[in-house]
């Protein structure tokens, strides 16, 4: 529960009508990232999805242009891709509950606990080797915050390109080990959220 609240804090401020937005990013020549000073060649709007409620669930996509004001956005939960439900659907649908409702506590509690434990397994099933006791710190940390933060992909690629050295380390130093890896910006987050959950009564 205090992880869970530190999460609400950093994500969505306890707000059940938070309807994060992508923000705009601006691109160089090669489609990456401009770096500070220098002129972008293009603008889009990241992520294209909205990220619903108390536990930022991924949803449909938003269609805001990456102007300022945005045009042409739809209202959440967004649109569907056919063929390719969101996440926020899915899940929906597994507890049968109506997708447009977004806004109903009980729906995005359900939705939202289910979108991290979902993904948090999936980790864990994937790497065995490396998660051996589900909720303790590095698994909330690398299976649970992680995947939220940049995305199961992104977090599986991580966890292969270091096994060995993760391996090697008892689970209590191989979060110190990956942290210094990953994006700064997602090791800050995850730190934030488990640093307030500690003093709100969170003991590893």
């Amino acid at each position: 529960m205090p992880l869970l609240l530190a999460f609400l804090r950093y994500e969505s401020g306890g707000n059940f009508g938070d309807r994060t937005h992508g923000v705009v990013i601006g691109l160089d020549e090669n489609g990456n990232r401009v770096k500070p000073g220098k002129k972008p060649v293009r603008f889009i709007r990241s992520p294209q999805f909205y990220e619903l409620g108390l536990f930022q669930t991924p949803a449909g996509l938003h269609g805001c242009t990456a102007e300022e004001p945005p045009r042409n956005c739809y209202l959440p939960p967004g649109m569907e891709k056919p063929g390719d439900p969101s996440q926020w659907v899915k899940l929906c649908n597994r507890i049968g509950a109506n997708p447009a409702h977004w806004t109903d506590p009980n729906t995005q509690v359900q939705v939202g606990l289910l979108d991290l434990e979902t993904s948090a397994q999936l980790i864990r099933d994937r790497n065995r080797d490396l998660f051996s006791t589900p909720g303790n710190d590095w698994d909330l940390r690398a299976a649970v915050l992680l995947p939220f933060a940049g995305g199961g992909g992104y977090t599986q690629t991580f966890l292969n390109r270091y096994r060995s050295g993760l391996a090697s380390l008892p689970e209590d130093h191989r979060w110190g080990f990956l942290q210094d890896k990953i994006a700064p910006n997602y090791a800050k987050n995850i730190n934030e959220k488990m640093q307030l959950a500690a003093k709100l009564g969170y003991r590893p």
